[in-house]
């Protein structure tokens, strides 16, 4: 997928660490920096019912990224300026006719703190 305006997003990917108490935690404070080219985002709303006609709330960023983009469901991104916590497995679109592979898509929330 090529977009007119694309954008360009950072990956923060922290290593694993043991707590004092034992526990695998992520390092934030370590983390790794990777730029990430050819991106688009858009508002994600919420999929809870509603009432009619009002609008749904936000609640992160869907990220459209380039074929093989470099992104787990551990990491973080950093779009325009705000930290976003991928949620769940980035997604794959191939066209299951040709096998044309457009990108990837992420579920993006927002870090609080």
């Amino acid at each position: 997928m090529n977009f007119a305006y694309p954008e360009t997003a950072i990956v923060l990917r922290a290593p694993l660490i043991e707590d004092r108490y034992g526990n695998e935690v992520r390092d934030w404070v370590n983390q790794e920096r990777i730029e990430s080219d050819g991106w688009a985002f858009a508002p994600r709303f919420s999929d809870e019912a509603s009432d009619a006609g009002r609008q749904g709330v936000i609640v992160g960023l869907t990220g459209l990224g380039p074929p093989g983009a470099d992104v787990l469901a551990t990491d973080r991104m950093e779009v325009r300026g705000l930290t976003y916590e991928v949620e769940g497995e980035p997604g794959e679109w191939r066209n299951p006719f040709t096998g044309w592979l457009p990108g990837i898509q992420v579920a993006l929330k927002r870090v609080e703190g």
